[in-house]
């Protein structure tokens, strides 16, 4: 089988770019052999992976592989610089969020992300607090009401002109993930009476406010234990 790098210098533009494939005439450069001893000699120096790899003619990702499996040190962590101290008192005392403090550090730390300070925080033992309710997002609210009023998913799904799986997850912002709760008895005789009158699986399941997959389960589950 003929390597990708080996590719027809025929070959269109575009499949070359989505192969990314070096252009025709270009140099490539090789990946030169590196033995365990060069890989742990420049490992010991102050130079960067990304300077490593362009020493042995490797990626960033192909170096910090190699050196995983060698058993090497981890590197420091690059947010060693940052003021852990100021990040935890703005966070802790002045009651900042993590999108502010990275506002302020942007001037001194350009690249600097509101994760980043998080990690911070974390790294210190801190607790970070629950975000806020995105109000864009008028579902959100909604949502949230009627989970804590005791609807289930598939009824609010119907409710909102929502999937299941949309109101599952702008629950799970507010509400978390926890542990699931358990699920509401389902009168499977009324099921059955809806269904005899000509309904769909999916208008009995917004009838009675559960999933079309619970419904399915509580009938096979009945239909067991009467044949048993």
């Amino acid at each position: 089988m003929v390597g990708l790098a080996h590719a027809p210098a025929g070959w269109p533009d575009r499949g070359r770019a989505f192969l990314r494939l070096p252009a025709p005439g270009a140099a490539v450069i090789p990946r030169l052999h590196c033995d365990d001893a060069l890989l742990r000699k420049l490992w010991a120096t102050d130079a960067t992976v990304t300077e490593i790899g362009q020493r042995i003619g490797a990626s960033r990702t192909w170096v910090s592989m190699r050196a995983k499996k060698l058993g090497l040190p981890a590197r420091a962590c690059s947010t060693g610089a940052l003021p852990a101290a100021k990040i935890e008192h703005a966070y802790v005392t002045l009651g900042m969020t993590a999108e502010e403090i990275r506002d302020q550090l942007r001037a001194q730390f350009p690249t600097i992300a509101a994760t980043t300070v998080r990690r911070v925080l974390r790294h210190r033992g801190i607790t970070i607090r629950p975000g806020k309710v995105r109000t864009a997002d008028a579902y959100v609210v909604e949502c949230v009401r009627l989970r804590r009023a005791g609807w289930e998913h598939a009824a609010i799904a119907a409710k909102l002109g929502l999937t299941v799986s949309q109101v599952g997850h702008r629950c799970r912002r507010i509400l978390g993930a926890g542990k699931r709760g358990a699920r509401s008895k389902i009168d499977v005789a009324t099921a059955r009476h809806l269904r005899g009158r000509g309904m769909s699986w999916r208008a009995v399941a917004a009838e009675l406010g559960v999933s079309v997959q619970g419904l399915w389960y509580a009938m096979r589950a009945q239909a067991r234990a009467v044949a048993s």
